[in-house]
């Protein structure tokens, strides 16, 4: 677990169940939803995340909001042109 503070507001970084216990499905459903619609939104306008993963997700509970975050590997997307596969490995 990772804490600290940042803009005058707190932060705790760990998984999901470690902090909050057994998640609701509702909540799932409704923090999936959300992480699909930042990657409709990006998509639409020609940009690829290339990272999502579950350590790049932050979750707000107290506003029941999602970010998608590290963008570092973010691409533009060009129809027709061919992306390197890119795989990593812990």
């Amino acid at each position: 677990m990772d804490v600290g503070v940042s803009g005058g507001g707190q932060w705790t970084a760990a998984p999901l169940r470690e902090l909050h216990g057994m998640v609701a499905d509702l909540d799932v459903r409704h923090y999936m939803l959300q992480l699909l619609q930042a990657l409709d939104f990006t998509h639409s306008r020609g940009i690829m995340h290339r990272d999502v993963k579950p350590a790049n997700v932050l979750i707000d509970h107290s506003k029941r909001q999602l970010k998608l975050i590290d963008w570092g590997l973010a691409d533009f997307y060009f129809p027709g042109k061919e992306y390197p596969v890119r795989v990593g490995a812990r």
